[in-house]
């Protein structure tokens, strides 16, 4: 319709003032601030436990490769180290560097995407060489397997896996560098960052440990051989990638470490 002067008759509608959009910016920004924090701490949760499959898959598969190709299982490369479980042997720091060298470049490295392979004797080395710190104890922070040499590969995706022997006792130190030179040592394992340099790098939240155990004749989640029910305090924590496999690949609801 027209007005009396001939122009258009505009109708108005009623907006928004300013301070219904302030108070409804208000609640967006109070919805945001609750719930982004766990949607973010649900997804590194769902990428963390599709890593630790991933990686536990490539290391199996690689296991049962070798298997095909050398007609025998992972006992035999045990040898005259005889080591299991339960049965340890004194051997040299040159033994055991040797033993673990011939197990990897045997087992593992004809069937993996290995884009570094380096050995280091600390945690000084793998800064040096890889700008890894360490693994840390997730509760306190503090970095662990200081002074364990350990054989190194990093894969195309970013994991990096540390090859070792766990160890009983040290029979003899350099009186010099304190440096152990024998050792008791035991069951044939490696930690596996999921996400390599990156990350927590803290067992139970992106570091976790598995086994070769000859008793099972195969890579084991490290706490299988015990049973173990929860990995809820610092000194149980090494076993939390079992928990985790126990529980169908998820974290239990008691889960501390997220």
């Amino acid at each position: 319709c027209k007005n009396f002067l001939g122009g258009v008759k505009l109708s108005h509608s009623k907006g928004f003032t300013l301070a219904e959009v302030l108070v409804a910016l208000g609640i967006i920004g109070v919805v945001a601030a609750i719930t982004m924090p766990v949607l973010i701490n649900n997804h590194q949760k769902a990428v963390i436990l599709a890593q630790l499959k991933e990686a536990y898959s490539i290391l199996t598969n690689a296991i049962e490769l070798a298997k095909n190709d050398n007609n025998s299982g992972i006992t035999s490369d045990w040898g005259a180290l005889a080591m299991s479980g339960k049965d340890t042997k004194s051997v040299s720091q040159d033994e055991y560097k040797n033993f673990v060298n011939n197990f990897v470049n045997k087992r593992f490295l004809p069937y993996l995407h290995v884009t570094r392979d380096f050995e280091a004797q600390n945690n000084k080395e793998m800064l040096e060489m890889y700008g890894y710190s360490g693994i840390k104890n997730p509760e306190t922070g503090e970095v662990s397997f200081g002074r364990k040499w350990r054989r190194c590969l990093v894969l195309s995706n970013g994991m990096l896996l540390m090859f070792f022997i766990t160890n009983s006792a040290c029979l003899e130190t350099d009186s010099d560098t304190g440096e152990c030179l024998r050792r008791n040592y035991g069951t044939l394992a490696v930690y596996v960052d999921v996400n390599g340099y990156k990350g927590h790098n803290a067992e139970g939240k992106d570091v976790f440990l598995m086994a070769f155990d000859p008793r099972y004749g195969d890579l084991i989640m490290h706490g299988k051989q015990k049973n173990i029910d929860n990995c809820n305090t610092p000194s149980t924590v090494q076993y939390c990638g079992y928990i985790i496999q126990k529980a169908g690949w998820n974290f239990p609801d008691n889960y501390r470490w997220w």
